[in-house]
């Protein structure tokens, strides 16, 4: 299903805005999730479209590359897996 949705964003407004902000200088995706098989569908879709997709397993994580300012001046956009227990 994410695998779906990944694809869906690449294609819609917001792939097209990525892609033209990327002019001049490298564009940062950032994804948050802690399900590994997830994730890595969601990056091989990303990666080939988008140069530096970045990929962390919680909150704790991302701010520490969010706070890193080369990094947050690239950050377009923040992808977050959400799980509910059970």
């Amino acid at each position: 299903m994410r695998h779906l949705i990944a694809s869906q964003l690449i294609e819609g407004r917001v792939g097209a805005e990525i892609r033209t902000r990327q002019s001049g200088h490298m564009t940062s995706i950032l994804l948050v999730d802690d399900d590994p098989l997830q994730a890595s569908l969601i990056l091989s879709v990303l990666e080939q479209r988008f140069g530096d997709v970045r990929r962390v397993t919680d909150a704790a994580e991302a701010l520490c590359l969010i706070e890193q300012r080369e990094f947050a001046d690239n950050l377009r956009l923040v992808i977050s897996g959400h799980h509910r227990p059970g």
